[in-house]
């Protein structure tokens, strides 16, 4: 056992991780859900729980993401996505990096290393070569506060929004940048989820927010599956969404 919440529970072997809840902590790449609902299951059939209680995933169903919807390889219009952010600081915590976006976080020295390294991140974006993404990766991992820091999760949203926008090239990189140093910039639960992101692997609210966002949705509709993840996560994820968002395809 790694980790307990009121809703959920992690479970670790070796370098994998299982989050087991139920219905509200939602469908993902390392979620499984008890009960009746469709869960993410693993290899394992069985688990056996320190207390004696046994998990099986005998009859349990694979969650998959549904298909991206059609866009353009480009960024989308600069003011819509504006909007959005605008949306996402009057909703997120004030930790969240989302604030980072504009100069409203706090001026602290994390937020003056999450400006910085969201500046980075645009410019790997922009110009994705082994230097700038190293650049970016070294420079938001392990950064802020969060069972996963929320420069962990700005990286995860931005791999997850380079995949819906179809851009493999980029995210391979920046991918490959995040792999060679999280192992030691960052815990061992975070690099699970960054490993699902770097494969490409949403949350559901995060594939929710990213289509909803594609589809031209209003600037809540797109803020909304942000506040189900986590304390700031979701709304951290989505600033990493947001600065891929607005970066032109090279």
């Amino acid at each position: 056992m790694e980790a307990t919440f009121d809703r959920s529970f992690y479970l670790r072997s070796g370098h994998e991780f299982i989050c087991v809840g139920d219905a509200s902590i939602g469908d993902g790449p390392l979620n499984a859900l008890h009960a009746d609902s469709a869960s993410q299951a693993t290899t394992q059939k069985l688990v056996a729980l320190p207390s004696g209680q046994r998990l099986s995933w005998n009859e349990a169903l694979i969650w998959q993401a549904a298909p991206w919807p059609p866009v353009a390889n480009r960024a989308l219009h600069a003011d819509c996505v504006g909007s959005i952010i605008a949306a996402a600081i009057d909703a997120a915590p004030a930790t969240s990096f989302v604030h980072a976006l504009t100069s409203k976080l706090s001026d602290d020295l994390v937020a003056r290393r999450a400006r910085e390294g969201i500046d980075r991140l645009s410019q790997a974006l922009d110009d994705p070569t082994l230097k700038t993404c190293d650049a970016a990766a070294l420079s938001l991992l392990g950064l802020g506060h969060g069972l996963t820091p929320s420069g962990d999760d700005v990286l995860s949203g931005a791999l997850i929004m380079l995949s819906a926008l179809n851009r493999t090239k980029t995210a391979t990189t920046l991918a490959a940048a995040i792999q060679r140093h999280m192992d030691t910039a960052t815990s061992p639960l975070s690099c699970a989820f960054l490993r699902a992101a770097c494969d490409g692997e949403p949350s559901a609210a995060v594939h929710q927010a990213i289509g909803l966002l594609l589809n031209g949705a209003k600037p809540s509709q797109v803020v909304a599956p942000a506040r189900s993840v986590g304390h700031a996560s979701g709304f951290d994820m989505l600033a990493g969404i947001l600065v891929a968002a607005v970066v032109p395809a090279p």
